[in-house]
Parts: C-alpha cells; structure tokens; sequence
C-alpha cells in the first residue's frame, strides 16, 4: 500500500473522480510509493513567478515524479471545423 500525503483525504473534498484516484492509488500501488496531494507549484527560469497546482504527485525512488491532473466526467471533442 502507498504512503498518502495527507493520509486521508479531507471531508470538504467534493470531486468523485478525485477521492477513487486516491483510493485507487493507495490500495493499487506498493509502499515504494509516496503519492502527494494538491501540490503547488511556483514556476522558474521562463515560468517565474507562475502559480499551478496538481491534484497528485507520484513518487518513486527509482522510476522518478509523475504529475496527474484528475478531471471527471464524460470525455468529449469539441470540434472547431
């Protein structure tokens, strides 16, 4: 099982998709895993100054960092032509 961060999600948190990638991340991956949630971020060099968010940062000693963005919903193409 995967070290949370927090370690359990807080109450105000309303995204389903959000709160099963959570749970989907702890019990599916093992405890090399440390999974961070609801990262800010300040960019640098070009981005200076820039402000972002993820709602999970992967971590892994040996493969590296994997940033997820979880969006919910049905997926769809809005096409312009």
């Amino acid at each position: 099982m995967a070290k949370m961060i927090p370690d359990q999600l807080p109450e105000s948190i309303e995204s389903g998709a959000e709160r099963r990638c959570y749970d989907a991340l702890r019990t599916e991956l093992s405890d090399a895993f440390t999974i961070l949630y609801n990262v800010a971020w300040v960019g640098r060099g070009r981005y200076e100054g820039q402000q972002g968010q993820c709602d999970f940062l992967v971590l892994h000693p040996e493969h590296g960092a994997l940033v997820l963005e979880v969006k919910g919903g049905t997926p769809r193409r809005d096409a312009l032509w």
